[in-house]
């Protein structure tokens, strides 16, 4: 995920990085691997209305690679943004057995 931005970037002018990285985490913020298909094309559209056809090269020939992380997460045996039981964050407080 992190190359398929960096990789938009380097056709985005400075100017226009704060309104084109919405965009961008919105992609990876759709439920499914359909849903954010569908929001990509949305997105190589208005970058081409832009008047930022590279980038929206650039989007349109990485999608597909960068949306593979969806068939991780149907693979995994549990939420990636749920710790297993048992486990803390390294920045959570230490719990307090007796209360």
């Amino acid at each position: 995920m992190v190359h398929f931005y960096r990789n938009v970037w380097t056709a985005v002018p400075t100017g226009k990085v704060k309104e084109v990285a919405p965009m961008l985490k919105a992609i990876h913020a759709q439920d499914d691997t359909q849903a954010a298909t569908e929001k990509a094309n949305l997105i190589v559209e208005k970058l081409r209305a832009m008047k930022l056809a590279k980038a929206a090269e650039i989007v349109a020939a990485g999608v597909k690679e960068t949306l593979s992380c969806y068939a991780l997460r149907r693979k995994l045996p549990f939420d990636q943004n749920q710790q297993p039981a048992g486990e803390a964050n390294a920045g959570d407080p230490p719990t307090n057995a007796s209360g």
